[in-house]
């Protein structure tokens, strides 16, 4: 095929909207190009501090009326979850924030069931055996698998959180991310509300506490369904099945290196609690817990700012560049300010925690953490390019090699000298993975592609 082939091909992808699909425009305008990209920063900055606020409030409560072990046990549960959850997307979640928009409509509903099925299946694959095998971890993890209803609650809140978190990127493109918007501050306020009502009637143990999670995650579903409520066409149940299969196997080739590179991104800030809980003590881990919690509002813009990119450009190579010349140093220079001025009046960030988590431990945890908001931007940015630019394989190489790193002193760290070592640990690898992706990064000032030139399509290269 020839290069001029290519090209036709790749603009035709771009710009058919077929039977639903969300058109994607010939060429936009600048303007209209950054006003887009705005709206879906603006969405995930609502998403990020709407569901920050709320959960500071719902720590806040149940640091207030739990004891420091429950709270201890539930942060355990919940940090576990999360890990287990983002394992068991198997990397769908972005691939599908890539490809749904340029799907007509029936295409996209197969797809996203399909995939949907798939992670619920690894969801409750997962949580079941890490349920299981908890009670042999550690005395923070047991109360986890005590019993069948532990084990079950446990696996039903892993299996929730993939789905709705696939189903947050899935939607986060195509519906310019209102609805996921909407679905995380609604969990977020079910998970207010029932802690409360937990409290009030005597439930405070640290499972009762991760049980607000499960809840919260049914109960905002139908905000996403909602979206994908009904095909345009009435097949069997095992036509539409077959037809689901068919089209994740178009995306197949993409599957294992996005989903490494997914994984190796997001696990390694998600694990740091249960670091905490295999290293140091129930009421330190909630107390690192709260800290890591008011950090990441700090952590809200290196996550907006690269994610809104790859949902807004998708593969449009010399786009994203040109954008990641205002993005990168914005996200700096905001990173920068934050750091510094939430560095002295950490002990008033973490009061409304109450007394027990404005002690030297906590805030010290805090000030340490809130300085990989820095490093982050440079290695958000990085994985954003290198997807946008169908360079999975190679990003992830990158980056599990630094996950490893993350882990290993964050461990090391904790094991040694308890909380503040394990922040150190985290923070320095977190520094050496940014010096190390920097000079890939600095290269898009260096790049300049001719305005007459036509985006690229997709190497196939790396993929």
């Amino acid at each position: 095929m020839s290069q001029s082939d290519e090209k036709t091909i790749y603009i035709r992808r771009r710009t058919t909207s077929g039977n639903g699909a969300v058109s994607m425009g010939s060429t936009p305008t600048r303007t209209n190009g950054f006003a887009s990209l705005l709206r879906i920063v603006t969405s995930l900055l609502g998403t990020q501090l709407g569901t920050s606020l709320l959960g500071a409030v719902f720590w806040s409560i149940a640091a207030r009326t739990f004891s420091v072990d429950a709270v201890g046990v539930g942060a355990a549960a919940v940090s576990s979850m999360t890990v287990l959850g983002t394992i068991g997307m198997l990397g769908l979640g972005t691939l599908l924030m890539v490809h749904l928009p340029d799907l007509p409509e029936d295409r996209r509903l197969v797809l996203v069931r399909v995939c949907l099925v798939l992670v619920t299946a690894a969801g409750l694959t997962l949580g079941l055996a890490w349920a299981i095998g908890s009670r042999w971890l550690s005395s923070t993890l047991r109360p986890i698998g005590d019993s069948p209803v532990t084990v079950a609650i446990f696996a039903l809140g892993v299996a929730g959180f993939a789905v709705t978190t696939t189903l947050d990127y899935a939607i986060l493109r195509a519906a310019s991310g209102v609805v996921q918007l909407v679905r995380n501050l609604v969990a977020a306020t079910v998970r207010v509300g029932l802690l409360t009502v937990f409290a009030l009637t005597g439930l405070r143990s640290g499972m009762d506490l991760y049980a607000t999670w499960l809840v919260a995650s049914l109960v905002s579903l139908p905000v996403c369904y909602k979206y994908f409520r009904r095909p345009p066409y009435r097949n069997s149940k095992r036509s539409k099945r077959r037809r689901g299969i068919a089209e994740l196997r178009e995306i197949l080739g993409e599957v294992a290196g996005n989903y490494v590179l997914s994984l190796a991104l997001t696990v390694p800030t998600l694990i740091l609690p249960v670091i905490a809980a295999l290293t140091t003590t129930s009421a330190d881990t909630a107390r690192f817990s709260t800290a890591r919690l008011a950090a990441s509002f700090l952590f809200v813009i290196p996550y907006a700012l690269p994610t809104a990119l790859l949902a807004h450009t998708g593969r449009a190579v010399d786009e994203a560049r040109a954008k990641m010349r205002l993005t990168i140093p914005l996200g700096l220079l905001i990173s920068i300010a934050l750091a510094a001025l939430t560095t002295p009046t950490a002990k008033l960030i973490l009061l409304p925690f109450g007394d027990n988590y404005t002690d030297g431990t906590s805030v010290e945890a805090f000030r340490i953490l809130a300085l990989a908001t820095i490093a982050l931007v440079i290695k958000d940015h990085y994985v954003t390019l290198r997807r946008v630019e169908g360079r999975m394989a190679a990003a992830a190489r990158v980056i599990v090699f630094g996950t490893a790193i993350e882990i290993a002193l964050a461990a090391a760290g904790g094991h040694l000298y308890g909380t503040k070592g394990l922040c150190i640990g985290w923070v320095s690898a977190v520094f050496i993975e940014a010096l190390v992706v920097a000079p890939v990064v600095v290269g898009v000032w260096r790049y300049r592609a001719p305005s007459s030139v036509l985006p690229a399509p997709v190497s196939s290269e790396s993929r």
